[in-house]
């Protein structure tokens, strides 16, 4: 007898969790309603005016130099003449204090870190800014935005210390 009771309590909790869960997918929460924006609230972004004329000459050069969707699509650009065509060193840091900012590189090898500034030379680039987290470089060629790479080089060990 205690066994039919409890079937039947079990049951109707069932059927009891069953409409409750009907009713709550069917109001929805109040999280799903849309929310009111106010017309003063919307900004409306201003008309970007036109190219200036001068650039799309160079535009058009650098596309022209590297399609898009070419499957023999060259690397970056050859450096203008005068300019010599060194990779970029590996960016290792950028400091930020004081008003002061620097990027740290790393270039390949056992040689000393490079730090500059902005508006410094580096391997035929200019530093135009330095950023938390981003330095950005150019040259007539363009412009390329650099982040910090950790140095996944092996690490020889310690004298002495070798794994055995």
């Amino acid at each position: 007898m205690i066994r039919r009771w409890s079937r039947a309590a079990l049951g109707g909790l069932a059927v009891l969790l069953l409409l409750l869960l009907g009713f709550e997918l069917s109001v929805g929460s109040p999280d799903d309603a849309a929310p009111v924006v106010e017309a003063a609230d919307v900004a409306v972004p201003d008309r970007a005016s036109p190219p200036a004329p001068r650039d799309i000459p160079r535009w058009v050069d650098a596309v022209l130099v590297r399609p898009l969707f070419d499957p023999s699509r060259k690397g970056e650009p050859a450096a203008p003449a005068g300019q010599t065509a060194e990779p970029l060193p590996r960016l290792a840091g950028v400091l930020l204090a004081d008003g002061d900012r620097r990027a740290i590189f790393q270039p390949d090898g056992d040689k000393k870190p490079v730090v500059v500034g902005e508006g410094d030379q580096l391997s035929g680039w200019t530093v135009r800014s330095i950023a938390d987290g981003a330095v950005t470089l150019g040259r007539a060629g363009g412009t390329r935005t650099l982040r910090p790479k950790l140095d996944t080089r092996p690490r020889p060990s310690p004298s002495g210390q070798g794994a055995r």
